[in-house]
């Protein structure tokens, strides 16, 4: 599993590959949703992230998992986000939240917490 292990800074992405025991840096406008089978649009509730040294991907749901919930949460915040210009961190939290419900039936697990524009 490729998953992130934090944030060098606002933009960039700090990622560990398990399985290859290796990581590195992915830039936030290079992280990828998926596309939906049935029409074409993103699916914004997954969050595929790709390996920046051998280029293997992982997909993440909006809900986090196992021990990288909170950066994989921050990780689909910040991508959100980054779909579409002007759009608040606050708006961007908002649907990210709604999505996770949306999958898990409660917000029992969204650990992002105080996330603000610009962190």
């Amino acid at each position: 599993m490729i998953r992130p292990t934090g944030w060098k800074d606002p933009k960039t992405l700090e990622v560990w590959h398990d399985e290859a025991n290796h990581g590195g840096e992915v830039d936030l406008k290079d992280l990828v949703f998926p596309k939906d089978v049935r029409g074409g649009g993103d699916m914004l509730s997954y969050l595929t992230l790709a390996c920046p040294v051998c280029a293997a991907t992982s997909w993440h749901p909006v809900t986090g998992d196992g021990s990288s919930r909170a950066e994989v949460q921050k990780m689909v915040v910040k991508a959100i986000q980054g779909k579409a210009p002007g759009r608040t961190m606050a708006q961007a939290k908002a649907l990210a939240r709604a999505l996770l419900v949306q999958q898990d039936g409660s917000a029992d697990r969204w650990e992002v917490g105080d996330l603000v524009e610009g962190a």
